[in-house]
């Protein structure tokens, strides 16, 4: 989910690789971060599924967020042609992992299990929104692991009253990873807006400046002239004068 170390700035100037990198950039900027939730969600399962199961999460999810950390860096100089298929793929295969943290908690049989199992599958769905808010297609494809084990509870709820209830929950938890990727996109609308307005400033700048050295390079090659044309004739004055006396 949060992933690791620096990552170079985009090569062109494509709006999407420069999405790709900016996005990518944020990921890897929070690495510490990506251990912080790992361990939260670990203490959570623990109190319900029991150390064995949540040890065995917890270890998997290092383990698959170290994979993608590498790959990450080894992508990271070519971010700026693209998304690619790489980082997608290694992404949604490595967000299974934490997929699999709502199926321990709602099949663990413990009272507070489907509740936690509830809160872990959004919260994922909040991750992964919030770290690609800028890139909803990206976003939608590694989250569907999430989407998968959604799939997998209902299956278990069908033919019973939980199963519409389970069905409920949708609607509001589509409804604000909506209100989070469109604030996001409105919010970096303005921000390339006034980019776009600083470099048209900066080039009236660069071309004032240009027209000022241009009129100061004819001024001085005018003075030159002048003084040449001046001082020729004051010579030979100079020169009769010298002579007569």
């Amino acid at each position: 989910m949060v992933e690791s170390d620096g990552i170079g700035k985009p090569a062109g100037s494509d709006p999407d690789s420069g999405e790709a990198a900016q996005a990518l950039r944020a990921i890897l900027q929070t690495q510490y971060l990506r251990y912080l939730i790992i361990a939260s969600w670990a203490v959570g399962l623990l109190a319900t599924v029991g150390w064995t199961a949540a040890t065995l999460w917890f270890i998997g999810t290092l383990a698959a967020g170290a994979i993608r950390g590498a790959v990450e860096k080894r992508i990271s100089q070519r971010v700026g042609t693209g998304w690619g298929l790489v980082f997608p793929a290694v992404a949604t295969a490595t967000t299974a992992a934490w997929a699999a943290a709502p199926l321990l908690a709602w099949f663990s049989g413990a009272t507070f299990g489907p509740s936690l199992g509830m809160t872990l599958l959004v919260a994922g769905y909040v991750l992964v929104f919030a770290q690609l808010r800028s890139s909803p297609r990206q976003a939608i494809v590694i989250s569907s692991p999430y989407g998968a084990a959604a799939l997998i509870i209902a299956g278990s709820l069908w033919g019973t009253p939980e199963f519409w209830q389970f069905l409920a929950v949708v609607p509001f938890t589509a409804a604000g990873l909506f209100v989070l990727v469109t604030m996001t996109m409105l919010r970096e609308e303005r921000i390339r807006a006034f980019q776009e307005h600083q470099a048209h400033l900066i080039e009236e700048l660069e071309s004032a400046r240009d027209k000022a050295n241009a009129a100061n390079d004819a001024k001085s090659n005018f003075l030159g002239v002048i003084s040449h044309e001046l001082r020729t004739p004051m010579n030979g004055v100079l020169g009769a004068a010298q002579l007569l006396g």
